[in-house]
């Protein structure tokens, strides 16, 4: 799907997932643009509580 979102055709996610061969590409689309909204959600989030427990900083 990242590949396929990658793809210089690929200007939305429903279109990469359509590339991708999804069976319903708008929904699978909106899922993994979600998942990956939220992983770097996540990401942020633990990156910032790292950065708050550093000694020196």
């Amino acid at each position: 799907m990242a590949m396929a979102w990658a793809h210089p055709y690929a200007d939305t996610w429903t279109e990469a997932a359509r590339l991708a061969g999804a069976a319903d590409p708008e929904a699978f689309g909106e899922r993994v643009r979600r998942k990956l909204k939220r992983l770097g959600d996540r990401y942020t989030q633990r990156a910032a509580a790292v950065r708050k427990t550093e000694p020196g900083r």
